[in-house]
């Protein structure tokens, strides 16, 4: 067995769930410090006292810095690629990339590398969903982090492996995002995305609709604009629309029932 420190791999991942405060005694790859000084930085001009509630209790309790993994040796030799990868800057390699956010689930928790995703979505300033936050990942500079949080979430591509998780974390992720965070973040987003697909489920033609879309937002640079309708034809081309739909749906209604 061989110690690596990965903790050049996992500090952004570590730091963007550290930002979704409901969730930091799952968060445990930083100092602890730093954890604090950064994270009141942010945070403190939003939900002032629940946050250095939150923080309070951290220091207070049960945080453990891990800057260490323990590794076999092909894992060791895993990391070890990818990280010789990215600093290369070529493409990751995805058997190497998936190998080594197996290895960072398998320690940081499937259920905590969600709410880590969660967290790095709000825009902390405005209080609202961080568009930017996508795109960041996507982007071919993205940071290593970035770039593996992405390979985390390819495998919920898959219609069933998404319905898989949203029945086994729903209930925590409810709980963990009171009505008042939701409605601040999230709200208006499902809300555009939900009217989206009935207007796309409207048209007599989908795939002229869709042309149409694509064509006014490259030539007049309005992808934001239409960012709610052309998610649904990525959903359509992964063949997991359906499912997708299903969920937001059941996310709509249980808020507002609350």
């Amino acid at each position: 067995m061989k110690k690596t420190a990965i903790i050049s791999v996992l500090i952004g991942l570590s730091f963007q769930g550290f930002a979704y405060y409901y969730s930091l005694k799952s968060l445990q790859l930083i100092e602890q410090n730093q954890m604090y000084d950064d994270a009141k930085d942010i945070l403190n001009k939003n939900q002032k006292s629940a946050i250095e509630d939150e923080i309070y209790e951290i220091q207070q309790n049960d945080l453990i810095s891990y800057q260490f993994l323990e590794l076999s040796e092909s894992g060791y030799r895993d990391v070890n690629r990818v990280v010789e990868q990215f600093n290369n800057h070529e493409d990751l390699d995805p058997l190497y990339a998936n190998t080594v956010v197996q290895l960072i689930e398998k320690d940081f928790g499937e259920l905590g590398f969600i709410k880590a995703f969660i967290g790095s979505s709000i825009d902390y300033i405005n209080f609202s969903w961080d568009y930017s936050y996508l795109n960041r990942l996507f982007k071919e500079d993205a940071t290593l982090s970035e770039k593996l949080t992405r390979a985390f979430l390819n495998k919920y591509r898959n219609p069933d492996e998404l319905r898989r998780a949203f029945e086994k974390f729903k209930a925590e992720i409810f709980q963990r995002i009171p009505k008042s965070l939701y409605e601040k973040a999230f709200e208006e987003l499902l809300f555009d995305m939900l009217q989206a697909h009935q207007a796309i489920e409207s048209q007599p033609d989908r795939e002229a609709y869709f042309e149409d879309l694509y064509r006014k937002a490259d030539s007049q640079n309005l992808h934001r604009r239409y960012w709610a309708y052309t998610f649904w034809k990525r959903r359509e081309i992964e063949k997991n629309e359906k499912e997708v739909y299903a969920i937001l749906n059941e996310i709509r209604e249980y808020y507002e029932e609350q």
